[in-house]
C-alpha cells in the first residue's frame, strides 16, 4: 500500500518514484496473471471480458502530492492501482472491459436467477459476470 503506508515518510520525488516502481510490477503482474487465467481455461472456455466495479474516482493523479491532496483518494490509491492494471490488461489481451457502479450489477442482469455464489458480494460479482456477457452476445 505504497500511497497509503510507505510513501508517507518520504519526500514527494522518492515517493513517485516508489509508486512508479509499484504501478510498473502491478501492471506486469497483472497481465502475467490474466493470460494465466485466460490459458488455464482454454480451451474449454473462451474469456470474453472482464466485469469490474467502477473506480471511486475517474483518474489516478501522476503524483503523489495530487493523491495527497484528498484523504478520500489516498485511501482509495492504492486499490485504484490494480483496478486500473486489470483493466488496461484485459483491454490489452482483447477482452472487453465492463465496468460497473456498485448496485447496478444486478439491475443490468435483467431477471436472471441469481443462485450460488452466496454472499451480497458474490451474487453481485455473479450479476455483473452476466451482464457484460448479455454485452458481449446480444
Amino acid at each position: 500500500m505504497p500511497y497509503h503506508h510507505e510513501s508517507l515518510g518520504m519526500p514527494e520525488d522518492e515517493a513517485n518514484v516508489l509508486i512508479a516502481r509499484v504501478r510498473q510490477s502491478i501492471g506486469e503482474h497483472t497481465t502475467q496473471a490474466l493470460r494465466g487465467v485466460i490459458g488455464d481455461l482454454a480451451p474449454a472456455y473462451a474469456v470474453v471480458g472482464l466485469a469490474i466495479r467502477e473506480s471511486p474516482f475517474p483518474e489516478l493523479p501522476d503524483t503523489v502530492a495530487l493523491v495527497r491532496q484528498s484523504y478520500r483518494l489516498q485511501c482509495a490509491a492504492d486499490g485504484m492501482m490494480y483496478q486500473l492494471a486489470f483493466c488496461r490488461a484485459a483491454r490489452d489481451l482483447g477482452l472487453h472491459v465492463h465496468v460497473f457502479r456498485r448496485s447496478e450489477e444486478i439491475a443490468q442482469t435483467a431477471a436472471r436467477p441469481s443462485g450460488p455464489p452466496w454472499t451480497r458480494e458474490h451474487r453481485r460479482a455473479f450479476a455483473a459476470g452476466l451482464a457484460a456477457l448479455q454485452r458481449h452476445h446480444g
